[in-house]
């Protein structure tokens, strides 16, 4: 399959898309507090803000936050993930 089939595919998915630039202060914010990359803290901020869990292949990401209780529940790693 080539890019643009697959980019095809990707727009057909039931995925929604979220607006990033409300999130920054928020995930700078977890950045500093876990000391974790902010590009990672920008979905983790916006799991909180939908009070959702961020389902993550990222076991660094998962280690980092469980480390904080507030953020622990937030995050579910895909390895947990029930099909």
């Amino acid at each position: 399959m080539d890019a643009s089939a697959c980019l095809q595919l990707l727009l057909q998915a039931p995925v929604s898309l979220a607006e990033s630039r409300s999130l920054l202060n928020d995930a700078l914010e977890l950045a500093f507090e876990m000391r974790h990359p902010v590009y990672d803290c920008v979905y983790l901020a916006l799991a909180l803000q939908r009070e959702i869990p961020l389902v993550t292949a990222d076991n660094r990401l998962v280690a980092a936050a469980r480390k904080f209780p507030r953020l622990a529940g937030h995050l579910l790693p895909l390895s947990e993930v029930r099909a």
